[in-house]
């Protein structure tokens, strides 16, 4: 149900309800979206748009008309609070007119036809966990969030809005020259008794255990490098604290069926490997994890071609990354490949193309699996920078990565032309958890 409130200060509102969020929409623009519980998720304030993270960072997003690249920052303080207060301010608005202003409908679902509220007490369930959030009381989420986990550095987009448990933090890797998600920590493996008492914090702490939440991520980056038996301790101390949905409910109606009649289970369990230690995993380890409720392995392949692997010290050559695919393939899992756009510069641009389409085509990806084309973000001072310069490498221009990715994405090929693998963008730029 979408209810529109025609209010004389304010013009046309909507407030269009979802299963785990609700959005607020006044003339069109601004456009505030909070989760059921009333925190801010992000807003649309002219051209530009802000997305908020548990800490109660703000991600803003534009593109400036003279220059045509999108911009990505951090906001700071002042406009921080004054943007998320803004937004409270907003809502308390609407509820002032929801009280005196005429009220219409517009049905989404047949459902919607026979709902047994009033739209006035409708939308109150849905703005006053809004009005009894605010600025202040984000902040005091925030600290105790900052507690609870290491800095969450990145997930792939389509975990965005998963539960993150931490069982390791930083990277066993962590040598790639490109790459400087974790370079401010080390390698670290919770205990059992450690992730339990990690995981008891994460499910009693409101804002990750939010309904819009369907998944649960097992961070930080290579958590499946763990020794077989260490994982299968770990993710039985992970089934003390989350339900799934059953293997068996395959179909998508069925499982939203499960999760709606079971709001508290989630979809799976999803995580990062490399291709170095996954290779250490056999089928049946897999397979094990699999009947464990891990669904999605996401992989960073980066390139195709081995000299450009080598170059930036990725940990597995091409064939090795195939392989371990493969093997996770074989125990029914889905992956995640990634592969960057524009990464080797100039030096290695048509073989990274040709090399990178022939290994994922090798994988048989299809129907579950998803590629990730990254657009390379070359880090002032990471060793890579220093090689590159070193080899009088350039940097691919826009337009140069816009026919990059093109190429990449026209020569892939799935196992079943019928039931292909999803290809979608991924800005590590524009993560905030």
């Amino acid at each position: 149900m979408i209810y529109r409130i025609v209010a004389p200060e304010a013009g046309e509102i909507l407030v269009s309800p979802k299963t785990g969020s609700v959005s607020l929409a006044y003339n069109g623009n601004p456009i505030d979206y909070f989760d059921r519980d009333g925190r801010l998720l992000g807003s649309q304030v002219g051209d530009r748009h802000y997305r908020r993270g548990l800490d109660n960072r703000l991600l803003e997003k534009y593109r400036p008309p003279e220059e045509g690249e999108h911009v990505r920052n951090e906001v700071p303080e002042p406009a921080r609070q004054r943007l998320i207060t803004a937004a409270y301010e907003r809502a308390g608005m609407l509820a002032d007119a929801v009280s005196r202003s005429s009220i219409e409908c517009r049905p989404t679902h047949p459902s919607d036809m026979a709902l047994p509220l009033s739209a006035r007490e409708a939308l109150a369930g849905f703005l006053n966990p809004i009005l009894a959030q605010g600025f202040e009381r984000l902040c005091v989420e925030a600290m105790e969030f900052q507690r609870m986990y290491a800095p969450v550095s990145i997930l792939p987009p389509d975990q965005y809005l998963s539960v993150v448990a931490q069982l390791t933090t930083g990277c066993s890797y962590n040598r790639c020259t490109f790459c400087n998600f974790y370079k401010s920590r080390g390698f670290t493996v919770k205990s059992a008794d450690e992730f339990r008492r990690h995981l008891s914090e994460v499910v009693s702490f409101p804002a990750t255990f939010a309904r819009l939440r369907k998944s649960v991520f097992l961070a930080d980056g290579n958590a499946l490098s763990l020794p077989h038996t260490k994982l299968l301790e770990m993710f039985g101390v992970l089934h003390e604290f989350f339900s799934f949905v059953p293997s068996q409910v395959c179909e998508i109606r069925e499982r939203y069926a499960y999760r709606k009649s079971h709001p508290h289970s989630y979809e799976g369990v999803f995580s990062f490997v490399d291709g170095r230690a996954a290779m250490e995993k056999t089928v049946d380890d897999f397979r094990e994890l699999k009947e464990q409720h891990l669904r999605r392995v996401y992989v960073g392949l980066e390139s195709g071609d081995d000299a450009l692997l080598t170059f930036v010290r990725k940990p597995a050559t091409r064939s090795e990354i195939i392989d371990a695919v493969r093997r996770m393939k074989t125990a029914g899992l889905n992956v995640g490949v990634i592969a960057m756009v524009g990464v080797g510069g100039d030096r290695f641009a048509s073989t990274h193309v040709e090399e990178t389409i022939n290994a994922i085509n090798a994988m048989e990806l299809g129907d579950g699996d998803i590629v990730y084309l990254s657009d390379f973000v070359n880090h002032r001072g990471l060793p890579y920078e220093r090689l590159a310069r070193e080899r009088g490498i350039r940097d691919l221009t826009s337009l140069e990565l816009k026919t990059q990715r093109n190429g990449i994405r026209a020569g892939l090929r799935w196992k079943d032309p019928g039931k292909p693998a999803q290809v979608s963008l991924y800005d590590i730029r524009e993560f905030i958890y």
